[in-house]
């Protein structure tokens, strides 16, 4: 990382949220803070993918907008990711905030980039 910073190739990093692991906000202060420290951008908070087996590691959409909004309290806008979600169906990867639609019985209900809904689970 080191030679690629010295030889003035920016640096970004993507992290996942992970139930357990990144859950909280002073966890991820904590490493969002590290990162920039060690000249890395926060680029993305990913939602986990909804990949079979992974279910034990999903946090709710509706945890990482509360986090989120915990980290803008926190932190420098060069510290905040954006937090984004890999649609289901191969829908893309959009900001979760800016392309989600609504919430209903089913789940969260979010426009990709190509103007599609696309719904995922409530509970991640």
């Amino acid at each position: 990382m080191r030679r690629l910073l010295s030889a003035g190739v920016p640096v970004l990093n993507q992290t996942v949220l992970l139930r357990g692991i990144n859950d909280t906000a002073e966890v991820l202060e904590d490493l969002l803070r590290g990162l920039i420290r060690a000249g890395v951008k926060p680029y993305y908070l990913f939602q986990g993918d909804l990949a079979a087996g992974t279910a034990h590691f999903r946090v709710s959409i509706g945890r990482g907008m509360e986090l989120m909004k915990e980290l803008r309290a926190r932190l420098s806008g060069i510290a905040l990711p954006t937090y984004a979600v890999d649609l289901p169906g191969g829908g893309g990867k959009v900001p979760v905030e800016s392309a989600l639609l609504g919430i209903d019985a089913d789940g969260y209900v979010l426009r990709g980039p190509d103007g599609r809904e696309y719904r995922y689970p409530r509970e991640g």
